[in-house]
């Protein structure tokens, strides 16, 4: 007979990730029409090995598996893809480390020490730098920050084991489902203050919420039911029959439907979020591998717990912990399609819009990185080789800088030299890293309701020599050379991918007031702006604080021109921006 599981464990839900998928591009397909296939990486939690695996999508590959602390449960990946942080909420001993890992590297940034915050759990991503982690054994839910590992808030909830964690509302709303106390906690964000308890049943474990934070999902594990509660209201609206043990829940994009996973019955339960009724019920058909020293046993189950969905909606991941495998499950046609083998005891799984870099670029797996996420060290020689990267790691920053507007100037003939030198249709295309410190830049400016406007990208290097032709001046041009083997040797760190020339808009798009117009080749364009005024100039200096906040090194004669962190790790490239050529 099923042995119900009374321990206080399980998996968070966290919101799908905003970011838009970012993609990784063979500068062959800059101009193409047709956008190119998105090559996106699935984290997947390994309970039982204290490892998380990154996995290779849509192909399935494990391309890396890092070590992380005791009993990693949950994840969660930063809106630009670029980190994602692991709970490890411990063993027998309680855990009370955050683990930070570079997903484009493959390597482990470092561990985050909550001290006496101990068991966190669940874990969601506010903003790029801060994410919402809950801690059982404190009974809170805190707020760190991922670069300080600084515990900004701390949010008491005082119910028994507060488990899960979800946000909406732009980051403003949270709910933590707390399983021995059979509740959600509402919790306002901004004023980092605890509004209300809720009852919703016992075993409150799994939780949901709306894009507009008013709509709380929360599944009963020990009732067999799933709650709607009204965040506003603060009180529950519904009440949904779902046995066996419904653990998970996790809305779809267009937040039609709620997912559940039920741990004792082994399947999935699909609920129509609009008539608040069962929709269907999917059969996983998964058979179980024994207990085997797992959390849970239910004889026979393959206990699915954690779940994940694609943006686009058409698929999910669903992490069976007593059958080591993540089932691929096609959400139009509503059948498994496929499994994972990740590692032993899978159960919370993470989307990142960003691939994994080929090992030889990435420095060596698990390795501490560097503050900027770049995995550079010191010293040169082969670690430095080893962390050039080749033109394959250039991604399309328009996929991954979230409300960047771009605007590529020499694309138009609206530019210095008069006409268009980019091809119609060129892309935004940086470094991996480098795009990913540019999405921590606009996550900063959001919450100012600004935007960032892009004016170039990578530049080939055969431009750069047309320009060094038409304005030898190196205040403002970079001396293009190329060594005796005719490849290039001195150049702009836009001829690596590193380098992004960019403005403040408003909203709406609108650009702001600036010094000087792009590519204003005089004195007035320096950053010590002499001619400003006091508008332009307070503009210019935001731009500038933000893009330093993130790692980012102004040029001092044009107050648009940024050099991305760990810039000098890159290969001058001379692949042109058009079709029918490759890396």
């Amino acid at each position: 007979m099923a042995k119900r599981a009374r321990h206080p464990l399980g998996t968070p839900i966290r919101p799908v990730p905003a970011a838009v998928p970012a993609l990784v591009l063979a500068l062959a397909l800059a101009a193409a029409p047709a956008a190119p296939a998105a090559a996106d990486t699935l984290l997947v939690a390994n309970k039982s090995e204290a490892t998380v695996s990154l996995v290779a999508l849509p192909g399935g590959e494990v391309v890396a598996t890092l070590p992380t602390g005791a009993g990693p449960h949950e994840i969660a990946v930063s809106p630009g893809g670029a980190t994602a942080v692991v709970a490890d909420y411990g063993g027998r001993e309680p855990g009370s480390t955050l683990t930070v890992v570079d997903v484009p590297r493959a390597r482990v940034l470092r561990t985050i020490d909550l001290g006496v915050h101990r068991r966190p759990h669940g874990i969601v991503f506010l903003d790029e730098t801060r994410v919402a982690v809950t801690v059982e054994a404190a009974k809170a839910l805190l707020v760190v920050d991922v670069g300080s590992g600084e515990v900004v808030r701390a949010v008491a909830t005082g119910q028994e084991v507060s488990h899960m964690v979800a946000v909406g509302a732009g980051g403003s709303r949270a709910a933590v489902a707390n399983i021995g106390s059979g509740s959600v906690t509402l919790v306002d964000l901004a004023a980092g203050e605890k509004l209300a308890d809720v009852a919703t049943g016992a075993g409150a474990e799994g939780v949901a919420m709306s894009a507009d934070g008013r709509w709380v999902w929360v599944t009963n594990r020990e009732a067999d039911t799933v709650t709607l509660v009204d965040f506003a209201e603060r009180q529950v609206v519904a009440t949904i029959p779902s046995a066996d043990f419904p653990i998970r829940a996790e809305l779809t994009p267009d937040g039609r439907h709620l997912l559940v996973t039920n741990a004792e019955s082994g399947d999935l339960t699909v609920i129509d979020t609009a008539e608040r009724a069962v929709a269907r019920r999917v059969d996983l058909a998964l058979a179980g591998s024994g207990a085997d020293g797992r959390l849970m046993d239910f004889e026979g189950s393959s206990v699915p717990i954690g779940v994940e969905i694609a943006p686009d909606g058409r698929r999910a991941w669903i992490a069976h912990a007593n059958a080591d495998v993540v089932q691929v499950l096609d959400l139009e046609s509503w059948k498994p399609v496929g499994v994972i083998r990740a590692g032993k005891e899978p159960d919370g799984m993470a989307w990142s819009p960003l691939d994994v870099a080929p090992a030889a670029e990435r420095g060596g797996e698990g390795a501490a990185g560097d503050a900027d996420g770049s995995g550079a060290e010191a010293g040169g020689g082969e670690a430095e080789e080893a962390g050039r990267a080749n033109a394959g790691d250039l991604v399309d920053a328009a996929g991954v800088v979230p409300g960047m507007v771009v605007d590529l100037r020499y694309a138009t003939p609206d530019n210095f030299v008069g006409e268009a030198v980019y091809p119609e249709g060129a892309r935004c295309l940086l470094r991996r890293p480098v795009a990913a410190a540019l999405a921590r830049v606009a996550a900063r400016l959001a919450e100012d309701d600004l935007r960032l406007k892009a004016w170039d990208c990578y530049r080939p290097f055969a431009v750069q020599e047309r320009f060094w032709a038409s304005v030898a001046d190196e205040r403002y041009v970079a001396r293009p050379a190329r060594g005796e083997d005719g490849r290039p040797a001195e150049g702009s760190r836009h001829n690596r991918g590193a380098a992004v020339d960019v403005t403040l808009a408003d909203a709406a798009g609108s650009e702001l007031a600036m010094p000087t117009a792009y590519d204003d080749f005089s004195e007035r364009a320096h950053r010590d702006l002499p001619d400003a005024t006091p508008e332009s100039a307070a503009n210019a200096r935001r731009l500038e604080a933000a893009m330093a906040a993130e790692g980012f090194a102004g040029l001092p004669t044009e107050w648009w021109h940024y050099d991305g962190p760990g810039w000098e790790r890159y290969d001058l490239l001379d692949l042109p921006l058009a079709a029918g050529n490759t890396p």
